[in-house]
């Protein structure tokens, strides 16, 4: 599953457009007053003024499998890492094989650079905007995590990737993730709560021959 287009709230789309297109260096493909749209490799991410907004998003962007060091070390000159117990870095559990860090944007959202050792991404390049291979997953906060699971399984013909729970459940593959979680959950490595926040994505699924785009809320 490929994310093609993501379009989230924000409170602060100045800060914001800072972060991203500033800080990160991401091509700016649209701005007004109140939106703003960058590139993320494949994805088109979009940030739409909501200063009632609460709570915080959960995002990941793919990197290339063989460069989570030079990550860590380009996003520390622009953010700080996120630690638990004194660690930046982690593991997945075996089912994703995959390494990760994470960091927080201009609005507080949880973002995650994240090494999926099972993709054929590796790089020679010096790591850059450009490294950010896409969004590759988006956290989705729901009462009952099977029940939606489930309808989004039938909705979109995804599969369950690695360990489902009733706290939390991944959708998707490698390419592409929804990360369906129990409202109130944490998003790791914080203590920020998982909220039922806006969401609308595009998606290019291995099921479908066309994009299909959907509100989660």
């Amino acid at each position: 599953m490929r994310i093609t287009e993501l379009e989230l709230a924000c409170r602060d789309p100045d800060s914001q457009r800072r972060f991203y297109v500033g800080g990160l260096g991401l091509p700016l493909l649209d701005s007004t007053a109140t939106s703003f749209t960058v590139q993320v490799g494949h994805t088109r991410l979009n940030f739409q003024q909501r200063p009632e907004m609460q709570g915080a998003y959960h995002f990941a962007f793919n990197i290339p499998e063989n460069q989570l060091a030079a990550a860590k070390h380009w996003i520390q000159e622009r953010a700080t890492l996120l630690q638990e117990d004194g660690n930046d870095e982690f593991s997945a559990n075996p089912d994703w094989n995959a390494q990760m860090f994470y960091f927080c944007d201009a609005d507080g959202n949880v973002l995650e650079c994240i090494a999926r050792h099972r993709l054929t991404n590796t790089s020679d390049q010096a790591f850059g905007p450009e490294s950010l291979l896409s969004v590759s997953e988006i956290g989705y906060a729901v009462e009952d995590v099977a029940q939606s699971a489930a309808g989004l399984q039938q909705q979109l013909g995804l599969d369950v990737f690695g360990t489902a729970s009733n706290a939390f459940t991944p959708l998707g593959d490698d390419e592409g993730l929804l990360i369906v979680v129990k409202l109130g959950r944490a998003w790791f490595p914080t203590r920020q709560a998982a909220q039922r926040l806006p969401v609308t994505l595009t998606l290019q699924t291995r099921s479908s021959s066309s994009a299909q785009r959907i509100d989660l809320f």
